[in-house]
């Protein structure tokens, strides 16, 4: 009969493969979230552009609504261009993503709340709320790429505060560098990994 140790362990394993086999295949499924960061960096590139044409609270309407088209968007584009292994069971991992959109939600209203405090509150707050979630995303696609572009966007809105940038294009502009950049990375790096059709 195994020891208290050895089951323990073998638990752990079970556990430990468990996840990095579910983390696998949301990267077939989801081109590594590949799609949704590039869609992203267009949806803030969008609000950036609006808001430097038009007004704050225009470019505030196209970054919602965009926000909201980006996981409709993104599963489009994988589902047509990824050939899909058909399985019955539910990817816990696919909860957690889910779960962590209430973040953009209670960041969306903190943010639109308080940007009577200052110019750029509003952009400034998004990028600090999306790059905390993008760090969920490392443990979803198990992919340390999350956690260095969550800790981009943290960092240039945390910076953009401290120095109190004025000009409220910046933040949506840089979010839209940002996230432009490292989708055009990680495809260019990971897409060997991906089975298409």
């Amino acid at each position: 009969m195994p020891s208290n140790s050895e089951l323990l362990f073998t638990f752990h394993l079970e556990i430990g493969l468990s996840i990095h086999e579910n983390q696998r295949a949301l990267q077939r499924k989801n081109v590594f979230g590949i799609p949704g960061i590039f869609i992203s960096g267009i949806v803030w590139l969008v609000a950036g552009l609006t808001c430097f044409f038009l007004t704050e609270n225009t470019a505030i309407a196209v970054l919602f609504v965009g926000g909201m088209a980006i996981y409709p968007l993104s599963a489009l584009i994988c589902h047509r261009q990824v050939s899909q292994e058909s399985t019955e069971s539910k990817n816990p991992l696919d909860l957690l993503a889910l779960e962590s959109t209430a973040l953009l939600f209670a960041g969306l209203f903190l943010a639109y709340i308080g940007r009577a405090q200052s110019p750029g509150y509003f952009f400034n707050t998004m990028l600090v709320v999306i790059g905390v979630r993008y760090l969920v995303f490392q443990t979803v696609y198990g992919l340390k790429h999350y956690w260095v572009l969550g800790l981009l966007l943290i960092y240039t809105g945390l910076a953009l505060f401290i120095f109190q940038n004025t000009w409220l294009p910046s933040a949506a502009l840089a979010g839209a560098a940002i996230e432009i950049g490292t989708s055009a990375y990680m495809w260019f790096t990971l897409k060997e990994m991906v089975q298409f059709e």
